[in-house]
């Protein structure tokens, strides 16, 4: 991988911009086009070495393990500069880029720099990758699709020049219906919506341009991708450019590379993009666009805490659904002065998690023994998260729970968002706005437990220490039987200390 592009885009804001159809989109050619000269884009050099010098600091230990990697692989480690007059310059790119080069005479940085300097320069021979226009697509449910946002854009600040492509939300149809990954099995119906709906755009594609980046809005699309086959859920947009500049790579969804590893994928795909449009244009690439599938988990999280912790902090949600969820926090404040929540992932198409972890009997027990270790008491009321009273039959299942919990001496009474927000502005929201209210209250619990194996409960764990709680406030139930342990311990950790510190509390209990 060519981390002499790392050193340059340290940068790190974070995701997300704005609507389906929006008309920006259709000068997204034209501006690259007008941007392409020595450097003058909003991911220029400039920008490149300004954030090389603040934040020099931050991966020493990506850099060492890079270089490491490839010693071990034979192959010569990344100098990072001699001089400011080598900045930019991607000797291995000029190689990749210029074919009559041979690596035997010009195989090395010096080499190759020597070449460039002299003659290259002169000749205008392309010295660096393309600038990367990536697009990608963001799983289903909430806490899916922003870890998708947050692997997209973590990916994007380590190549450096890099700029973002949103992709629209996404909604199901019902938390009654089963979802499946096999497609005669699956009942869940997903439709696109507004990325606005769920997050800040504006202010999210604002901070990003003080940092250097584009974001693009989301162009018009298609069609969705079938989200039912997220490895191959390519985005599927109406296009305003040369096809002739678009590459893909299909395997990364919940692959969890090595960063090294993730960016060799996309160098290579990059360079041979590259390659194949001089060959058929006679020009030099003015930019590529690199397609991802679904993003989720597509790379080691846990190695790049600093990274990921910047981009996830700098995540803004819509502030409409800030204010729904501050309105419910009024309403809660209201009757006790702290409340304790917890995410009950119990509703008809999550069953299948009850049924692995023994039955719901079991399941329900494990949440009881977790509320008690986190100190539920009868002094607070409890806040429940839940799709249960989105569907008709939830209803007796939540009123079971909930005398549960209470004669458990769990809690007071009972809390949820339907008790404050009115019928019609619940009814104005898509399924993943009602779950970000959730999500927001949540966050502002005096203690919470959740199911481990869900990206929702795993992600609140995150955010609310994020937002500066302690880790010890949030419980997670286990749940290794599912399987997602490995994985979420390897790509789904945001901050350093809190998952490990959660798990060391469950296990003393």
């Amino acid at each position: 991988m060519r981390f002499s592009r790392c050193r340059f885009a340290i940068a790190l804001l974070v995701s997300v911009s704005s609507p389906v159809n929006c008309r920006n989109s259709l000068h997204l050619v034209d501006e690259l086009e007008q941007q392409q000269g020595e450097a003058t884009t909003s991911l220029s050099l400039t920008h490149s070495v300004k954030f090389y010098e603040q934040h020099q600091d931050s991966l020493p230990r990506l850099r060492r393990r890079t270089d490491r990697r490839r010693q071990r692989q034979g192959r010569p480690q990344y100098s990072f500069g001699t001089g400011q007059s080598r900045a930019g310059f991607d000797w291995e790119a000029y190689l990749a880029l210029n074919p009559d080069l041979s690596p035997q005479r010009y195989g090395s940085q010096n080499k190759a720099w020597r070449h460039y300097r002299e003659i290259g320069q002169q000749e205008k021979r392309q010295h660096q990758l393309p600038q990367i226009i990536l697009r990608y697509t963001a799983a289903t449910g909430l806490s899916n699709q922003h870890y998708c946002h947050i692997a997209a854009f973590s990916l994007c600040a380590v190549m450096g020049r890099c700029s973002i492509v949103l992709p629209p939300a996404v909604a199901r149809s019902s938390f009654q219906d089963a979802f499946s990954v096999f497609k005669e099995f699956n009942k869940v119906q997903w439709s696109a919506k507004p990325l606005e709906t769920l997050y800040d755009t504006d202010k999210i594609t604002a901070e990003w341009a003080k940092m250097g980046f584009q974001v693009w809005k989301t162009p018009a699309l298609q069609e969705l991708p079938a989200l039912v086959q997220p490895e191959s859920a390519f985005p599927r947009y109406i296009d305003q450019h040369d096809t002739r500049l678009t590459t893909n790579i299909s395997d990364v969804y919940l692959r969890a590379y090595d960063m090294t590893e993730l960016t060799e994928l996309v160098t290579q795909a990059v360079l041979r993009a590259a390659r194949q449009y001089m060959l058929l244009a006679d020009t030099e690439a003015p930019y590529i666009v690199l397609d991802l599938p679904v993003t989720l988990f597509m790379f080691r999280s846990s190695d790049h805490l600093e990274l990921v912790s910047k981009v996830a902090r700098n995540l803004f949600f819509a502030p409409v659904v800030h204010q729904l969820a501050n309105q419910v926090l009024q309403g809660m404040a209201a009757h006790a002065p702290y409340f304790n929540g917890a995410h009950l992932r119990v509703e008809a198409d999550a069953m299948d998690w009850a049924r692995s972890m023994g039955g719901v009997d079991v399941y329900w027990v494990e949440f009881l023994n977790a509320m008690q270790t986190a100190g539920f008491d009868d002094k607070a009321p409890v806040y429940i998260a839940t799709g249960l009273l989105s569907y008709e039959a939830g209803h007796a299942t939540l009123d079971h729970l909930m005398a549960n919990l209470t004669a458990e001496g769990l809690c007071n009474h009972v809390a949820f968002k339907e008790q404050f927000l009115d019928s019609a502005e619940l009814d104005a929201l898509h399924s993943e706005q009602k779950a970000l209210v959730d999500l927001l209250v949540l966050a502002k619990a005096h203690r919470f437990v959740g199911f481990e194996p869900s990206t929702f409960s795993f992600f609140l764990s995150q955010y609310r220490v994020l937002q500066g709680l302690e880790p010890s406030s949030s419980v997670l139930v286990e749940g290794k039987v599912i399987g997602t342990n490995t994985l979420f311990e390897a790509a789904a950790v945001v901050v350093e200390h809190g998952f490990q510190q959660q798990k060391q509390i469950l296990k003393e209990s």
